[in-house]
């Protein structure tokens, strides 16, 4: 949406806290302006958190935080009430707020022309939203008018609060869609720190919120990449490298060359070759390679310039006799008596060996097998070869290259392979660096080879693998088919790596995550591809389904965790194929109450309406603490002993209520929020509710709300 600005005068202004940015275009011969400036807006303006506010104005010494007397005013009485409801004696200390003034890394405290005040120390960079805008605003311009300030903001440029910061760039009904950039107040993404100060976001937007590609940062975190919803999401897709192989290692052997290693799932394997061959000769077009007149590196050059799709043919040794004439080789020295090495305990031990390998690779009885030994230990012995031969085709190309790509890049762990992607999805956290998938804000492994990987500071990476933002009970990672199958009959819930049709996270969507409840509406209605699975699956038409996805939808908005929610929804998390749109259900689950919370906290939904009911309640509330506590201590002197007499007081019946409350923001109801948190009503409230029951008769309670509490 955005082109290069071509021969366009941007000028910045600085004011206090703000810029005023105008824009002046030579594009068409007309002039657009427009104008802001955030010094102009409160922090409550802004729509900052309020304990956030109160914490960062305590840091700051900004501001009366204390009571002076015993007036039942809401303005004498919000420093302590904010103070006990926020509870900050908990720790909710903040960092990465913007003068980090309780962190002595950042800034320095110090008396200066009779003020107390904090320095930057020097290679510090507060994040500046002024700075990063003026960036943005250099680099691109929209081809929207700018909104003028009388109407609406629909399809227009220009810059305004938005309930969760302030917002520059493209609008539509009213809400950032397009390109821009926004400072964020609260609502952060998950797997961020909650208790940062704000955070920008820059890149792009769909009805109010980040969606596409963008970057998310603040003095602690930061990620580039796909977006949906206001949350990290979407496959990586690693572009490793094309690697073409035949699958097998070898090493000298007298007779040619002894076969030490094949590739699972590689084209040797596929066409049957088999470790302990002894290969004679290998064919390519018209030339013959005799492996006893070739040296090994010369073979390996041989074999690596084969093209992908060209055949090879390989001759191998008959494969009794090439068990055999291993066996020779390895016993001859401690079965043959009078020699040097001579031990009938080590003798006995390659016997067996060799019977083991004959039962295992030729499918032979031990008896079948001595006497293979008595038919071949002779002529072995006089230097006679075999002239029994088995010959075996195949091509670099034979087994699928992605699956073979897989198992080198899993094997190796080479960063060649984890350079490239679809997506860049780079998350930085206090330096380190990582990228992946992830589903709606949680790390995620769509597929057996979908690794997030981890820069060290050796510039060296390690990998793993996540299911919703989890490690797997148990990871294993294996070439080895037989240990694969092994594990999967004893271990049925171990995680293996392997090409398998099942996705790596789909055998614990019950075990240990429980997350068998339909949680994403908006994933599944913006892919059409999983909407007519769905329709073929479950034989719903398309229009029901998408009325059965606006009607869940609609529930999540008034509040309501995605298992309480009644709908048939639930139901299609029994199709594997659409495992991705189930997750997390339960009210009390940390990924829940960060959904929850954004909703909530949005004024657009009915959630946001029933907080604001329940902050009138608590309003009330807390007006009789206030008015309980003050009517013990009012007759005595309003001295500082009086006073924290009634701040104790008040303290006690607030702070036992904050998770009540907090469970009731949520949306639970009140008396499954009292069960649970053991909270009820306090007595002195009942009291005095009822021996003056006209306490409210001249309260506005809206004034004793304060902001989000």
């Amino acid at each position: 949406m955005f082109t290069k600005t071509s021969l366009t005068l941007i000028t910045i202004f600085a004011v206090n806290f703000g810029f005023v940015c105008k824009v002046y275009s030579n594009q068409d011969q007309v002039n657009t302006y427009y104008a802001f400036d955030l010094g102009v807006y409160s922090l409550e303006e802004l729509n900052y958190e309020t304990c956030k506010i109160y914490d960062h104005r305590r840091a700051n010494k900004e501001g009366n935080l204390y009571i002076k007397n015993l007036n039942m005013t809401p303005e004498n009485m919000r420093p302590m009430l904010v103070n006990y409801m926020c509870d900050f004696s908990l720790g909710s200390g903040l960092s990465g707020s913007p003068r980090q003034l309780t962190n002595p890394k950042h800034y320095d405290y110090k008396f200066i022309d009779g003020k107390h005040k904090y320095i930057v120390k020097s290679g510090f960079r507060e994040l500046d939203f002024e700075a990063e805008t003026a960036i943005f605003l250099k680099e691109f311009k929209s081809k929207l008018l700018n909104c003028k300030s009388d109407l609406p903001r629909n399809n227009c440029f220009g810059a305004g609060v938005v309930w969760n910061g302030f917002y520059v760039g493209e609008w539509r009904n009213n809400k950032p869609h397009g390109h821009g950039i926004q400072l964020l107040t609260r609502g952060v993404p998950y797997s961020f720190d909650k208790k940062v100060w704000n955070s920008i976001y820059r890149g792009a937007f769909k009805d109010g919120m980040f969606h596409g590609e963008g970057k998310f940062f603040n003095l602690k975190q930061s990620f580039e990449g796909n977006w949906f919803r206001g949350e990290m999401h979407g496959k990586i897709e690693w572009q490793w490298p094309v690697i073409f192989d035949f699958g097998f290692a070898f090493i000298r052997h007298k007779s040619g060359i002894g076969v030490t290693e094949v590739s699972s799932f590689g084209p040797a394997e596929s066409a049957g070759l088999r470790v302990g061959d002894i290969i004679s000769t290998i064919t390519y077009d018209d030339r013959i390679i005799k492996m006893d007149e070739t040296g090994i590196k010369s073979i390996k050059r041989f074999l690596n310039e084969v093209d992908a799709n060209d055949e090879i043919s390989i001759q191998i040794l008959d494969r009794t006799y090439g068990l055999v004439l291993a066996f020779y080789d390895n016993a001859q020295a401690v079965c043959t008596p009078n020699s040097e090495k001579y031990s009938k305990n080590l003798c006995d031990k390659e016997y067996q060996l060799f019977y083991k390998a004959c039962r295992a690779a030729l499918n032979k009885t031990k008896i079948d097998c001595r006497e293979n030994l008595e038919q071949w230990i002779p002529k072995i012995a006089n230097n006679e070869q075999s002239n029994e031969y088995l010959s075996i085709s195949f091509s670099k190309s034979q087994t699928r290259q992605k699956d073979q790509t897989a198992m080198f890049c899993i094997a190796s762990r080479d960063e060649e392979c984890y350079e490239k992607s679809i997506l860049k999805n780079i998350f930085i956290d206090n330096g380190k660096i990582s990228r992946g998938s992830y589903l709606m804000g949680m790390k995620h492994a769509y597929t057996q080879d979908d690794l997030h990987i981890y820069k060290q500071d050796d510039s060296s990476s390690h990998w793993i693998l996540f299911c919703y933002g989890n490690k797997p009970p148990f990871g294993v990672l294996t070439k080895d088919k037989k240990l694969l199958e092994k594990i999967k009959f004893v271990t049925p819930s171990a995680f293996i790596f392997d090409t398998g049709y099942n996705t790596p996270c789909l055998a614990y969507k019950q075990f240990p995550y429980n997350v068998t409840s339909f949680a994403f509406p908006h994933l599944l209605k913006d892919n059409q591809e999983s909407l007519e699975l769905l329709s073929d699956l479950s034989g719903l038409y398309m229009v029901d389904i998408i009325d059965y996805l606006d009607d869940f939808i609609m529930q999540l908005d008034a509040g309501i965790s995605p298992k309480n929610i009644k709908s048939i929804a639930h139901q299609w998390c029994n199709y594997d194929l659409l495992y991705i749109y189930c997750g997390y259900g339960r009210s009390d689950d940390p990924y829940v109450i960060h959904q929850k919370t954004k909703i909530i906290d949005n004024p657009e939904t009915k959630a946001h309406e029933r907080k604001k009911e329940s902050q009138y309640k608590r309003a009330e509330e807390n007006f009789f603490i206030l008015s309980s506590c003050r009517s013990k201590y009012q007759d005595g002197p309003d001295d500082s002993t009086q006073r924290s007499l009634f701040k104790t007081c008040v303290a006690k019946l607030v702070k036992q209520r904050i998770g009540f409350w907090t469970c009731v923001y949520r949306g639970e109801a009140m008396s499954h929020c009292s069960a649970i948190t053991n909270s009820s009503v306090p007595r002195e409230v009942d009291a005095y509710k009822m021996n003056n029951p006209n306490a409210l008769l001249d309260v506005n309670l809206n004034e004793w709300i304060y902001g989000d509490l």
